[in-house]
């Protein structure tokens, strides 16, 4: 065969002309090298391909993003807060020492206005009236402080002993919201019947888990200290 044939050259060309092609394609950047980034850090893995050539530079280089996984543990579960709600219901109410300078500071607060309401109706007889029938001057200053402890009570759980020492009457519920009028009024009876009954109603805070007197405990109300 003749090497100087017109066939020959052609094929020739045509080769040259592929093997050129392959060079451009190579030199616009269709080589491939994928790696991965971010292997060994907290942030997600990003996958990187970096094509190289002249292409290559002006295309950048692409990412894919994988799909975020969320710890479940950061999650912050409200349910752990209706358990720690629900268990603080079951706390016990005030400490009976703290309960009891309360009511005795009430008891302060209207007895000293009612002694020197009663000095200055009388005068220089109060202490003879008071001495000749000391019942009368008892059970109104009584009615007034069981008056005062009512109204206090039913707006705002508070009166002024408990104000002064941080403790409030509240439902013992779930809500813990301040008793009403209704609830007042039925600790205001209980109260005195376990008074009367040489305060076995007092006496059963003792034994209660909740230090509920019968006032409290068959109430539906507790005292509870809030500050």
């Amino acid at each position: 065969m003749n090497m100087d044939s017109p066939e020959l050259n052609e094929l020739d060309d045509l080769t040259e002309e592929h093997l050129g092609f392959s060079a451009l394609s190579e030199g616009l950047g269709f080589q491939n090298n994928p790696k991965i980034t971010d292997s060994n850090t907290a942030k997600p893995a990003t996958k990187s391909s970096t094509y190289q050539g002249s292409a290559a530079t002006l295309a950048g280089t692409v990412k894919y993003s994988y799909p975020i996984h969320r710890d479940s543990k950061t999650n912050t579960n409200s349910t752990s807060n209706v358990a720690n709600n629900t268990a603080s219901v079951q706390d016990p109410g005030a400490p009976l020492v703290q309960r009891f300078f309360a009511f005795a500071i009430d008891i302060f607060m209207v007895g000293v206005p009612c002694a020197f309401a009663w000095k200055f109706s009388f005068g220089a007889q109060a202490v003879e009236i008071f001495s000749s029938d000391i019942k009368t001057p008892l059970s109104l200053f009584a009615a007034i402080l069981f008056t005062s402890i009512l109204i206090s009570e039913s707006f705002g759980g508070q009166t002024l002993g408990k104000m002064i020492l941080g403790l409030r009457v509240v439902e013992d519920d779930k809500y813990q919201k301040p008793t009403g009028l209704k609830h007042a009024v039925l600790r205001m009876i209980l109260f005195t019947l376990g008074t009367t009954l040489g305060f076995l109603g007092l006496l059963a805070s003792f034994w209660d888990k909740k230090r509920r007197p019968w006032h409290d405990k068959y109430s539906g109300s507790i005292v509870r200290k809030i500050s």
